[in-house]
């Protein structure tokens, strides 16, 4: 029987992620943008993981859309796809909303008003399922909905369904980015990780910085006009590829890793280190004109040997973070055309591939190859997905926390969360809160490296 996952997006990153991986899931499913199936199209798989079926045999998502303002969620359901979801598990205030200001305390405060709401959406979903294993919620803690009301329904999700996977796919902002509309986000970042840290079973942690460098030499070379929202569209896009690979063996399922909870075991030796590092090759836009380059020759070792490398992955690390780094654990999964006598074969050098692993836990690295979907042809005949268990993260998060500190030190742009009731009275403790938290973990990290 297959164990369901229910996805929640909060805020524009979110919905725009979530949306965008819902589309490609219908996809490597033989799905219609309407539900529906084409009967020629039926293959052992398991839709229900993510889908259910309708009175009338339609498939519809397991999925809850939620924003303070409407833009994302109106374009959503104007798409192509737009039919295939069900308007009740769509939220936005009666107003329409304006937003959360790009203030976590904003999107909090505001969430509070709504959240029995969305705990009612939660219910309806849960007691739609045989058997739920897990909620997976799509944010961003650079802005004001995605971190603050993102927060919230963290904290519901843990209270109201203790015993459920609370899975989260969360963007970082760019580390030192020089421009950026939100001043406040190291704030935000900080905030929300508290919550990633208390509440969440495993996150899966992405940052902007890396994704725009992935998206670069993807397209280097290529062709293309400046749109904002094409650029938004080809990074949500490389998300969506490294979750789908992540999933793959829970929705064509194999011998092994089939369930979420499963694959969280092999990673998760201990519930303190729950962040995960997510990589992915080859990254390719779906469009003939920009893929072109991406024909070659692939081969298991190589794609192995390029999902342990900081250049494939979607956190910002560089090559010395990483090279001075521990590994708890990596899992690495290849889709494609492939032999299996030949697989094993390649797979016995590249066990370790060099990798340095702590020494407080039992070393973990495992090789797995995952179905590809027969409905999508690709340009490459393998690809992979990575996800690493490693002190890297500590490194980032030291950046996240300098960013800060000198905002926070000086009290700079302090005033907006000031006039929330939340941090009245020059209540600042839920930010002293955080940035000691966050220190901990970064120490705790620090601890595993092998001197």
């Amino acid at each position: 029987m297959p164990r369901e996952i229910i996805t929640i997006a909060a805020g524009q990153c979110g919905n725009q992620q979530s949306s965008n991986f819902w589309e490609r899931l219908c996809l490597e499913h033989g799905i219609a943008t309407d539900g529906t199936i084409d009967p020629e199209k039926e293959c052992y798989d398991r839709k229900d993981v993510f889908f259910y079926q309708s009175d009338d045999a339609r498939y519809i998502p397991r999925s809850i859309m939620l924003d303070l303002e409407s833009k994302v969620i109106q374009r959503t359901v104007a798409s192509e796809f737009g039919a295939l979801y069900n308007p009740e598990n769509m939220f936005i205030p009666e107003s329409g909303g304006a937003g959360a200001a790009n203030n976590w305390g904003e999107g909090y405060t505001q969430g509070e008003k709504y959240i029995d709401q969305v705990l009612d959406m939660l219910d309806r979903e849960t007691e739609n399922s045989d058997s739920l294993e897990a909620f997976m919620l799509f944010h961003s803690l650079a802005g004001g909905t995605g971190s603050g009301f993102g927060s919230l329904v963290m904290e519901n999700i843990r209270e109201h369904f203790p015993k459920k996977i609370l899975q989260t796919v969360s963007v970082l902002p760019s580390s030192g980015e020089s421009g950026s509309e939100v001043v406040v986000q190291p704030y935000n970042s900080v905030l929300t990780l508290k919550r990633l840290i208390q509440q969440a079973d495993s996150v899966l942690l992405f940052d902007n910085k890396a994704l725009k460098r992935i998206k670069a030499n993807t397209l280097a070379g290529t062709r293309r006009s400046l749109n904002t929202e094409i650029d938004i569209r080809e990074t949500n896009i490389f998300v969506s590829q490294a979750l789908l690979a992540a999933t793959a063996p829970i929705r064509f399922p194999g011998y092994v890793y089939n369930n979420w909870s499963s694959i969280l075991t092999e990673m998760i030796p201990v519930p303190d280190y729950h962040m995960l590092v997510p990589t992915y090759t080859p990254f390719i836009v779906p469009d003939a004109e920009k893929s072109l380059r991406f024909v070659r020759k692939t081969t298991v070792s190589e794609v192995l040997h390029r999902l342990v490398q900081a250049k494939h992955s979607m956190l910002a690390v560089t090559a010395n973070q990483l090279q001075d780094s521990s590994f708890i654990s990596v899992l690495r999964f290849i889709r494609g055309d492939v032999d299996i006598n030949d697989f094993k074969k390649q797979i016995f050098g590249a066990q370790r591939d060099g990798l340095r692993f702590s020494n407080s836990f039992t070393e973990s690295s495992q090789i797995i190859l995952a179905k590809q979907s027969p409905f999508v042809e690709t340009k490459s005949k393998l690809s992979g997905v990575g996800l690493w268990n490693s002190t890297v993260i500590g490194d980032c998060m030291k950046d996240v926390l300098n960013e800060f500190n000198l905002l926070f030190n000086k009290a700079a742009f302090i005033n907006s969360y000031k006039r929330l009731p939340m941090f009245a009275d020059n209540d600042l403790a839920e930010f002293n809160e955080s940035r000691e938290l966050l220190q901990y973990v970064i120490d705790s990290y620090n601890d595993l490296k092998l001197k």
